[in-house]
């Protein structure tokens, strides 16, 4: 989903040459029609035949930075890829270590669970447990999910006194079902600088998936300032995600994605390019930092084209 708002800001900023993947035929993706040259490559979960893909695209197009811009990608490069590797194209993500650990809900929830500013949301595993009526209402993830797939929410409406979660969520997480308006936060690192800006928005509307549809953008000094000490805490480089729930006068950490978000598109309107500054962190130039931005509402649409 931010495939065309990273691409434009890129062209926007001179690059020379915007290479993309997909594993879709370039004949079905009018976005593909953005980007220099196209290369169709298999899933990232299929780890050998994505790795020679990939390293006979960087290689044969001269790629000198990769952007991954999907949970699976993030996860591949952190794990495998390897100096040298596509002919020395480097990935720009975080360090494999704080990826791992921002991909993975349980170890988050531990390694900030007493921090003395982050809110985190009560965490427990499930070990082939169930829920008591007393737990509910409740929501269950699994531990390296992505968006909203595979959640599970369970009420008090259809009146069990025990929910089984069973043998097929032993690898899940549960917390307590917590309402109330949901935040995001675009941060960009530089951290060689220790430069670090952010930009939060409210969403509004918000897909089946979590991605936000319709969001209100504007300054936010509270959340701004967590996020930059959240973003050094867990050195993390370069434009990431935060993700937030206000309950009361609280701001409690749901998730944290270290890519750039499906809604970037959003501060870049609103007045801020977190896509080239990501850029600028990985060749080691100073970043830019955001401009008073006024609250404003913003809305994401969708179009048909020609492929």
């Amino acid at each position: 989903m931010s495939a065309e708002a990273v691409i434009s800001a890129l062209r926007a900023a001179g690059v020379d040459t915007v290479v993309g993947c997909d594993i879709h035929p370039r004949a079905w993706l009018a976005t593909a029609s953005l980007v220099d040259a196209f290369v169709q490559v298999p899933l990232a979960a299929d780890v050998g035949a994505y790795l020679k893909a990939i390293d006979t695209m960087c290689r044969e197009h001269r790629v000198e930075l990769i952007m991954p811009l999907t949970d699976p990608e993030v996860d591949f490069y952190a794990a495998h890829w390897v100096e040298g590797a596509g002919g020395g194209a480097i990935p720009t993500i975080s360090k494999p270590q704080a990826v791992s650990l921002c991909r993975d809900k349980w170890l988050l929830h531990n390694a900030l669970v007493n921090h003395p500013e982050i809110r985190v949301i009560p965490t427990r595993r499930v070990l082939e447990s169930d829920l008591a009526v007393q737990d509910l209402p409740a929501i269950a993830k699994p531990r390296r999910g992505r968006s909203s797939e595979g959640v599970l929410r369970f009420t008090l409406d259809g009146g069990f006194e025990r929910i089984a979660l069973g043998a097929r969520c032993t690898d899940y997480i549960v917390q307590p079902l917590i309402k109330g308006d949901v935040y995001t936060v675009d941060v960009v690192r530089q951290a060689e600088r220790g430069e670090t800006a952010a930009v939060a928005r409210r969403e509004l509307i918000r897909s089946s998936n979590g991605a936000g549809l319709t969001v209100e953008v504007g300054q936010n000094p509270r959340l701004e300032t967590l996020s930059r000490r959240l973003a050094t805490d867990l050195d993390l480089r370069g434009c990431v995600n935060f993700e937030f729930i206000r309950h009361g006068n609280e701001y409690f950490l749901m998730d944290v994605n270290p890519r750039v978000s499906a809604g970037v598109g959003f501060t870049q309107i609103a007045g801020y390019e977190p896509v080239v500054n990501h850029v600028r962190c990985f060749l080691g130039a100073a970043i830019e930092f955001p401009p008073a931005i006024p609250t404003v509402i913003l809305s994401k649409r969708y179009r048909e084209f020609r492929c």
